[in-house]
């Protein structure tokens, strides 16, 4: 499999924590999503697969639009769920949690912010079977995924021989490109944090 994995473009909720919340693009994501889709018009892929959330889901469509594919969409592909923080915009959750407030996903290997949140293992835990069914479905095909940050970076560094720590070591910037060939048996990153859906 040769894997087109995309983060979606940037959201109406800048300045929130929205791991779960349902937030809709921006004008400026739906345009970094645009070009990421137009980029992509020159590959034959089989599929386009996302999360169920609304942000990455709005730019797989647009890329499943431009070859009369059905988006396929996944909740085991969702971002890292941030418990108490969520929803909230960085100064309220600044007030109310302020032990909690300035972590950052490297600090979150293995800890989970109270309310229900993730932590990196636990989001691992179900991107993995995800992955690997993807794998053994389209042994020898194309296919686009469209998902978040600490999704795309889990699957990067497992294609990196990373540990979970290690993943924050590179950017994924919004509507970013990565490549990741399966298909020599062992996994190759092609291209990484890649703008090629930028202007210019």
């Amino acid at each position: 499999m040769l894997l087109f994995l995309a983060r979606h473009g940037q959201t109406l909720a800048e300045g929130t924590f929205y791991g779960h919340d349902d937030v809709a693009l921006s004008p400026a994501g739906r345009g970094q999503m645009a070009r990421l889709a137009d980029h992509l018009r020159r590959h034959a892929l089989a599929a386009v697969y996302t999360s169920d959330l609304r942000r990455a889901r709005e730019g797989a469509e647009l890329i499943a639009a431009t070859r009369g594919l059905e988006v396929q969409a996944d909740p085991r592909l969702r971002e890292m769920h941030l418990g108490c923080l969520e929803g909230l915009g960085y100064a309220a959750a600044a007030a109310r949690h302020p032990e909690l407030a300035g972590r950052d996903y490297a600090s979150m290997v293995e800890f989970r912010m109270p309310g229900g949140g993730e932590s990196l293992v636990d989001v691992w835990d179900r991107v993995a079977p995800a992955l690997r069914e993807l794998k053994a479905r389209h042994d020898g095909e194309r296919v686009a995924v469209v998902s978040h940050n600490s999704v795309n970076r889990l699957i990067l560094g497992d294609a990196l021989g990373l540990p979970p720590r290690a993943v924050f070591a590179f950017a994924q910037d919004y509507g970013c490109l990565n490549v990741i060939d399966y298909r020599r048996g062992r996994p190759v990153v092609r291209l990484l944090n890649g703008r090629s859906g930028e202007p210019g």
